[in-house]
């Protein structure tokens, strides 16, 4: 039997009422009963969403979805959050995407498809630091450099950087950009590579090593 976490308000004098349920750490029921119109329920939702109710990021080696936003959230210097807002990434580095050549872990499985992707988490909301974007996390394989798999989906500010690459850059525009390794260092709080030996990365108490000749 599924169990979900559940919260129940009343809004406009009872006319309203949203049940917003959390089961399996990801997913959300809303139930609306009442004469209120969708702005005023979309309005509602999108305050949840603020309170980083919805959201989350995915583990993409073993499908573990996880509530919470670390990549939206940790940023608490404004001095540093307004020098990356003045840098204007919002329209030099736009929401990230699956691309045609991304391929993904699965568990139990030993090889890279593009059909193991999952469905990216919704960053289509707002919060403290303003919007979201989603932000996919792709790293070079052990044995051969020149191709990336796709390691964990997030939400981060929609101002700031989407290190799309992990020890390079993106290459190409639209569906058709692919990742370059460029051996650049690796330094972030929450995510452990080294780039000359990518063989075992860890983000967020999590670590993965690719099958042996990947």
């Amino acid at each position: 039997m599924t169990r979900c976490l559940c919260k129940f308000g009343f809004h406009n004098n009872l006319l309203l009422v949203i049940a917003i349920c959390l089961c399996n750490l990801s997913e959300s029921m809303l139930y609306l009963r009442g004469g209120q119109n969708a702005t005023d329920a979309i309005k509602i939702i999108r305050n949840h969403r603020e309170l980083g109710q919805l959201g989350g990021w995915l583990w993409l080696p073993t499908g573990s979805s996880h509530t919470g936003n670390p990549w939206y959230d940790h940023y608490n210097d404004t001095d540093e959050v307004k020098t990356m807002q003045s840098e204007n990434y919002s329209e030099r580095d736009p929401r990230d995407f699956l691309r045609r050549g991304d391929v993904c872990p699965k568990k139990g499985e030993t090889d890279f498809q593009h059909s193991y992707c999952p469905e990216a988490p919704d960053c289509d909301w707002s919060g403290k630091w303003g919007k979201a974007k989603l932000c996919v996390t792709r790293v070079p394989f052990p044995s051969d450099f020149s191709k990336f798999y796709a390691l964990s989906m997030k939400c981060i500010p929609y101002w700031a950087n989407c290190d799309k690459c992990v020890c390079g850059v993106i290459s190409g525009d639209g569906d058709d950009g692919v990742c370059k390794y460029d051996g650049s260092i690796w330094n972030e709080y929450s995510f452990k590579i080294d780039c000359d030996n990518p063989g075992t990365v860890s983000m967020y108490g999590y670590s993965y090593t690719p099958p042996e000749g990947t």
